[in-house]
């Protein structure tokens, strides 16, 4: 049952990040399907919880399987339109579904908000090598090191 927002209690506040956290942890341990089942709990819970919408993409992003990633992501970018993260994400799925000029535009959005993040960088200079444009991916190489 979803709580409202008026409603949630500081407990359940502690409860949604612990839970959060352990989703993380199960993922980073290779748990993807026990990731799931936590982020797909802490959403019948919390439909809006930008950070459980983010890793449940993320661990269908670590399957390949970009197509169910990409909503969630949408959503939450939609939640939280200035989450590097988010924005990041977004671009490698883009990148990994055939779309470079899109993942090339969530990844600048994401570096205007972080600009110095080397992940970001790595996959906006992969996705500018994909379009031909490998004199800007090799600036950002050099500038980056």
């Amino acid at each position: 049952m979803a709580v409202t927002p008026a409603s949630v209690s500081i407990a359940e506040v502690r409860r949604a990040h612990q839970d959060l956290i352990s989703a993380e942890q199960a993922g980073m341990a290779g748990n993807m399907d026990g990731a799931q089942q936590i982020c797909q709990d802490l959403l019948e819970r919390h439909p809006d919880y930008a950070g459980a919408l983010q890793v449940l993409a993320i661990t269908y992003i670590q399957r390949g399987a970009y197509v169910q990633a990409l909503p969630l992501l949408v959503r939450a970018m939609m939640l939280n339109p200035r989450d590097w993260a988010v924005l990041t994400n977004a671009g490698r799925v883009f990148l990994n579904l055939d779309a470079p000029e899109c993942a090339i535009r969530y990844l600048e959005k994401s570096l205007a908000l972080k600009p110095d993040e080397h992940s970001t960088l790595f996959v906006l200079g992969r996705a500018l090598m994909v379009i031909q444009h490998h004199e800007r991916a090799s600036e950002i190489g050099r500038a980056h090191v």
